[in-house]
């Protein structure tokens, strides 16, 4: 057995736990914080640019836990058809686009478009945590 298949079952098992259900809460809060960020950023002008590079590191987190919890994940086929992965991967896909030769500004406009799509995140995690 390769040390990588050794290591799957252990991820797993974190996050399906704890580690798992803080992992959910930071990821929360960050589409949150990007949602409310989207809406200020109509209103306020970004002279620094801070705006772009923050959706620019929330993409790769975004990305970065995705491709944990696939790779983690029992049975790759079934993760995928989730709602909450369907969202990620929605979410995730400006980034594969991000070195192509397409106008910059129309990628720009697709990550900030991902940010209203997060919401929906919020809410499964809300879902899935707070059940009655």
């Amino acid at each position: 057995m390769s040390p990588a298949s050794n290591l799957r079952p252990i991820v797993e098992k974190l996050l399906n736990g704890h580690v798992g259900k803080t992992v959910d809460y930071i990821t929360a809060g960050i589409s949150l914080m990007t949602t409310i960020l989207f809406f200020t950023s109509t209103y306020l002008e970004d002279q620094f640019g801070w705006f772009d590079t923050l959706d620019f590191i929330v993409l790769l987190y975004y990305a970065i836990e995705f491709t944990i919890r696939f790779w983690s994940a029992p049975h790759s086929i079934n993760f995928l058809i989730r709602s909450s992965s369907i969202i990620d991967l929605i979410c995730v896909w400006p980034i594969f686009f991000l070195f192509s030769y397409g106008p910059r500004s129309f990628l720009m406009k697709m990550i900030k478009i991902t940010r209203v799509i997060r919401v929906l995140k919020v809410a499964l995690i809300a879902n899935k945590h707070y059940k009655s």
